[in-house]
C-alpha cells in the first residue's frame, strides 16, 4: 500500500519577502511494515552562508561544525595576545565560555590533547 502525503502552508505578509530560509523537521511514525528514511530537510547555501560570514567577520576562524544543541565547534588561530600564555593563564571558559579540546602545532601539524600547561605558539590552531 503506498501512500502520498501533501500539505500547504501558505502564509501572508505585508511586504513582499524577497529571501527565505526555513528548515522543516518531520518525523513519520515508525509502523511494521514501514522504514523511515529522511527525516530532515537541510538548506546547503544557507548553511554555507553562515559558515562564510562568520569566517568574514572573524578572520581567525579556519572553520566550524555545529555538535548539537548550543555546541560548535571551531578552528580558530590563536591570536597573538594569547602567545605564550597557558591555557589555565588564559582562562578560557571563564573568559569567554570556551573549552579547548586540541591544538594543532603550526610548526610540525602535531595535534595535542592539551591540558592547563599546554601553552599556544604563533600559527597554533
Amino acid at each position: 500500500m503506498r501512500y502520498r502525503v501533501r500539505h500547504t502552508t501558505t502564509y501572508t505578509y505585508d511586504e513582499d519577502v524577497t529571501d527565505s530560509y526555513g528548515i522543516a523537521h518531520v518525523t513519520p511514525r515508525e509502523l511494521p511494515w514501514q522504514r523511515v528514511g529522511a527525516h530532515e530537510v537541510v538548506n546547503p547555501e544557507k548553511q554555507f552562508g553562515e559558515r562564510f560570514a562568520s569566517r568574514i567577520v572573524h578572520d581567525r576562524i579556519r572553520g566550524e561544525m555545529p555538535l548539537g544543541a548550543g555546541v560548535l565547534l571551531s578552528e580558530v588561530e590563536a591570536p597573538d595576545s594569547f602567545l605564550g600564555r597557558s591555557l589555565a593563564d588564559l582562562r578560557l571558559p571563564r573568559a569567554f565560555g570556551v573549552t579547548v579540546v586540541a591544538v594543532r602545532r603550526h610548526s610540525d601539524g602535531e595535534v595535542l590533547l592539551p591540558d592547563a600547561d599546554t601553552t599556544l605558539e604563533k600559527g597554533d590552531v
